[in-house]
């Protein structure tokens, strides 16, 4: 590589650096039509120790049943609050929605859920609403939902709407610029459907309430004849996706009967904890990027400018990768993992070019045979660690499976750095400063 090629490719690479670096650590928003881009930085979320969250606690119905029946089955309220809240995470990408808190009081009736603050579009009103509902779906051609659509089985028995939706995605409409939902029904709701419209003959309101509440009413024009329906005209993707949620929450039926109490609750582990681990691991990249460039010189600037992508690549992969966890300290830990791993595959690498070096040979045998020396022991190095790193995620819970998951997608990033930037940046360097052997921190030996 010629110097003016290596010396081009050093500046664009410098100036992409720069733009990447504001546009994922400076809290940026872009407009993109229908979707705005927001920088990883905006998008992270803490989770209860970090940041802390909300706190409210339902009573639930008993049902007239006794105490001991009644607590047998209590177990059945907790995985419904659970199940909502993953349906809530899954549809929403509120990462670690699943990491809130239940506990619960059988004798009384009463269950008690911590959520973290989240800076999502759906507010937490929203959300605790969506986990205190009951979750009644009522179909009418009726404001008031009187006579509403019965849907029933093979023999005749009356079912819920819930039992009759199979699924309910959020969509975009492009020839009404609307977002909406898209709802698909079996054949026993899509008999209700056709019985309760068979003599619509103009636009006519159809209402979708639940809990009592209207959530919809679209206009339809002739009798229904599909399992596949859309409801458009809601002006924001937020919108869409919640009323998805509504309408799949009866999936998980819940009789609550009063919200007790809703409450602010601060961080575990103290309000400045997250900003002492972000400060702790930017203390830690500056003395290992200035340790590398005092031995390695031009290549500890390949490793500094390797493990500036390094970073942008893992702030996109934390704010976008869905690993349905808030950052916790678990998960940092999971990052200091990643970080001293990365550290280790480039002092692999750049040791190895070294020594090849010191044999006698030229820079540029020794940077092929140091990387093929290189290649085999940091790949064993990882795979090992990353099987490791897996099953812990597959087996562990909480703050382990957070841990794990931060490790890997740190480490899996690390590998990559190493091997493609790490490498190609030491061959730029060489091209602007071909005949300095010093300037790269390596001599040969005195025979």
């Amino acid at each position: 590589m010629n110097k003016r090629k290596s010396i081009t490719l050093l500046v664009i690479s410098i100036v992409l650096i720069l733009l990447l670096g504001v546009m994922t650590f400076c809290p940026v928003v872009v407009p993109l039509g229908n979707v705005d881009y927001h920088s990883p930085v905006t998008l992270i979320e803490y989770g209860l120790d970090l940041k802390g969250g909300y706190f409210v606690t339902f009573e639930v119905n008993k049902n007239e049943l006794s105490d001991s029946e009644y607590a047998e089955g209590f177990d059945e309220v907790i995985d419904t609050l659970e199940d909502r809240m993953s349906l809530i995470e899954s549809r929403m990408g509120i990462q670690g929605f699943t990491e809130a808190l239940v506990a619960s009081s059988p004798a009384e009736g009463l269950v008690s859920v911590e959520v973290p603050a989240t800076e999502s579009a759906l507010s937490i009103s929203d959300v605790f609403d969506i986990l205190g509902s009951k979750g009644e779906l009522v179909i009418s051609l009726n404001e008031d939902g009187s006579k509403p659509f019965i849907p029933k089985n093979a023999q005749g028995d009356e079912l819920t709407w819930n039992d009759c939706i199979v699924r309910a995605d959020a969509i975009y409409d492009s020839s009404t610029s609307s977002y909406g939902i898209y709802v698909e029904f079996d054949d026993f709701g899509l008999e209700a459907l056709k019985e309760g419209t068979s003599a619509i003959t103009s636009s006519t309101p159809i209402y979708f309430i639940l809990d009592g509440e209207t959530i919809s009413n679209p206009n339809v024009s002739s009798q229904i004849t599909s399992n596949y329906s859309q409801i458009t005209g809601l002006s924001t993707p937020v919108a869409a996706q919640t009323m998805a949620i509504q309408f799949m929450s009866g999936s998980y039926p819940l009789d609550v009967v009063n919200t007790m109490d809703f409450n602010d609750v601060g961080a575990e582990l103290g309000n400045d904890t997250a900003n002492m681990l972000l400060l702790v691991y930017a203390v830690m990249s500056v003395l290992i990027i200035v340790a590398f460039i005092a031995v390695y010189r031009l290549m500890g600037v390949a490793f500094t400018l390797s493990f500036l992508f390094y970073l942008i690549l893992l702030a996109f992969a934390i704010a976008f990768i869905p690993l349905a966890q808030f950052m916790s300290l678990a998960g940092f830990v999971g990052l200091f993992f990643g970080l001293a791993m990365f550290a280790a595959f480039n002092a692999v690498l750049l040791g190895n070019i070294n020594s090849e070096f010191k044999k006698g040979k030229s820079f540029e045998l020794s940077f092929d045979d140091g990387f093929k020396k290189s290649v085999w022991t940091i790949l064993n190095g990882a795979i090992v660690v990353l099987l490791g790193l897996i099953l812990i995620w597959i087996i562990g819970t909480g703050s382990i499976e957070i841990f794990a998951m931060g490790a890997t997608f740190s480490l899996v990033l690390g590998v990559i750095a190493t091997f493609l930037f790490t490498r190609g940046y030491v061959k730029v360097l060489r091209g602007v400063s071909p005949d300095n052997d010093k300037a790269f921190g390596i001599v040969k030996e005195d025979k």
